[in-house]
């Protein structure tokens, strides 16, 4: 699923400054702490050939309109404009897409909370270079071809959800952690470690991220019980811009 496109992305660490400049500069709220952040734009790209066709196509049409006017004995000048203004009426004037930029994660985190950060950005860009959601046409109809918004409650917490996978996935693996938890009583272990991050996004006191993984995690579950997995639902969040009803 875009996994080379996905590849593509830089992924910068970044002080708790830069961060704060970068959130500030896309609209974020400067008064919340930022850990992770996906910068993507939305890009038009002109297409020379397809504007030449229609140039060429109008062109055409106007030929033979004109003779037929002249054949039937109508006014030559009827429906005969100057081309140009054809052109600019056209639709299929332009390309609108959605470029990721860079993703970026504070530093100086535990590994495995870094890796869970990652995780809920990537599933930001993942989700931003969709097809369904990021490929339109660049019109005389603004909102023809439009980048398709999905809502923060709903973007938010199938990202928290990808992270909350992630770890879960760790925690399975921790077996070996769990032994030696035994011998290690210095300090934290991966093991408490990823049980806390998992605990903080199911207990989020945000109504976007808490709110928005509580009905993530519902929704995938459903999903799971019907046969189906992680592909399915996100593949659901971008073409309906909502979780399935439960």
């Amino acid at each position: 699923m875009f996994g080379e496109k996905m590849r593509e992305f830089p992924v910068l660490l970044s002080d708790e400054n830069n961060m704060n400049r970068q959130s500030s500069s896309i609209g974020c709220d400067a008064n919340t702490q930022k850990r992770g952040l996906t910068i993507w734009s939305e890009v038009h790209l002109p297409i020379p050939d397809v504007v030449q066709l229609a140039k060429s196509a109008s062109k055409a049409i106007r030929r033979v309109a004109r003779g037929k006017h002249a054949r039937g004995s109508r006014n030559q000048s009827e429906g005969d404009g100057d081309g140009d203004g054809d052109v600019k009426r056209n639709m299929w004037s332009g390309s609108r897409h959605v470029q990721v930029q860079k993703i970026l994660c504070l530093k100086g985190l535990p590994r495995n909370l870094m890796g869970s950060i990652l995780a809920h950005e990537a599933t930001h860009a993942w989700l931003a270079i969709n097809p369904v959601r990021r490929d339109g046409v660049v019109g005389d109809d603004s909102s023809f071809g439009s980048v398709r918004r999905i809502d923060p409650t709903i973007e938010e917490g199938i990202c928290q959800l990808v992270s909350h996978l992630y770890l879960q996935m760790l925690m399975a693996n921790d077996q070996k952690e769990r032994f030696r938890d035994n011998f290690n009583r210095d300090g934290p272990t991966n093991v408490k470690l990823n049980q806390y991050f998992k605990w903080s996004i199911e207990n989020h006191s945000s109504p976007i991220y808490g709110g928005g993984f509580k009905k993530a995690a519902r929704a995938y579950t459903q999903i799971v019980e019907s046969g189906g997995g992680l592909k399915e639902l996100l593949q659901y969040v971008t073409i309906h811009r909502d979780f399935p009803p439960v």
